[in-house]
């Protein structure tokens, strides 16, 4: 059975009440508006989903994003995922749902240059005892090891991935180790693994060798599923503005969704929005970029 779209409904009321009101003099400009809007809500596509998995299980995965399917089929076939896209585009909850969906144990870590072989393979304390990591876990186990912000890491230290995806064991510090055929990593990145950006000045270059053992998935910002989630609607047009116009004139700025949903709470406080705006959205943007941002809302 389907769930009423209260969004539909809305709009669809607000439509009968205009044509009920109008008297025959009706806006043609907002009548166009309303109903284009309807047409979309109609057509729009579920974004909640379940997925029966490998187990036979149906598993209430909930909002996805509209890559979410691609990853799954990623996972399924037994290949590693490498999830590139800007900050705050859910790639993280991406793998965490992926590995519920799989019915997989999971676990993560975020990478940063500081990050050592030992956070990946573990240690032998001064007892001769061996300390494992959650890495070595899911990959002698079986499950979702979530490599995050992969590109923020130490190449060299990451070139250790190459002998525990390429082959069916790795060397940790007790050993060789098998590795489970249910293990799947997914690693998530805002570059594709080439180097700074314009945008994320501080991402390294990872060794060719590294990158060859992913499936890349393009994970741009889904803002259907944004406008979804977001408590005050229109607050999130708003930012959804700012950064098509950002986008257009190529501005470094970052404007993610993460200045949706933070912006909503603090809106809901009562907070002028002139003020989250310089919160969230303007810290360390020149006057001069921020009229030109601005001036190309519509």
């Amino acid at each position: 059975e389907t769930e009423a779209d209260p969004e539909r409904e809305a709009a669809m009321l607000k439509l009968m009440n205009i044509l009920m009101a109008g008297g025959g003099h009706v806006d043609p400009k907002e009548l166009k508006e309303l109903t284009d809007r309807i047409a979309v809500l109609e057509n729009r596509t579920p974004r909640e989903i379940n997925v029966r998995n490998p187990k036979g299980e149906v598993v209430k995965v909930g909002l996805v994003h509209k890559e979410f399917e691609t990853l799954l089929s990623v996972l399924s076939a037994g290949l590693h995922a490498y999830l590139v896209g800007p900050a705050g585009s859910f790639k993280t909850s991406a793998g965490e749902q992926a590995a519920k969906a799989l019915g997989m144990e999971c676990s993560a870590i975020s990478v940063c240059q500081q990050t050592t072989a030992v956070a990946l393979l573990g240690y032998m304390d001064a007892t001769g005892t061996y300390r494992a990591t959650e890495f070595r876990k899911r990959y002698e186990e079986g499950g979702v090891f979530i490599l995050d912000e992969v590109d923020n890491g130490n190449p060299n230290v990451l070139a250790v991935l190459n002998s525990a995806l390429a082959n069916g064991r790795c060397a940790f510090p007790d050993g060789m180790v098998p590795r489970s055929s249910e293990f799947r990593l997914v690693a998530t990145a805002n570059t594709f693994g080439q180097g700074a950006t314009s945008q994320y000045i501080g991402r390294c270059q990872l060794d060719a060798a590294t990158l060859d053992r992913f499936a890349f998935v393009e994970w741009q910002y889904d803002e259907e599923m944004e406008m979804e989630i977001a408590s005050n609607k229109d607050w999130c047009k708003r930012v959804l503005a700012l950064r098509a116009s950002a986008a257009k004139l190529k501005s470094k700025i970052v404007i993610s969704p993460r200045a949706t949903f933070s912006g909503s709470g603090l809106l809901a406080q009562g907070m002028l929005q002139s003020k989250v705006e310089k919160l969230l959205i303007w810290g360390g943007t020149s006057k001069e970029e921020i009229r030109k941002i601005e001036a190309g809302v519509a």
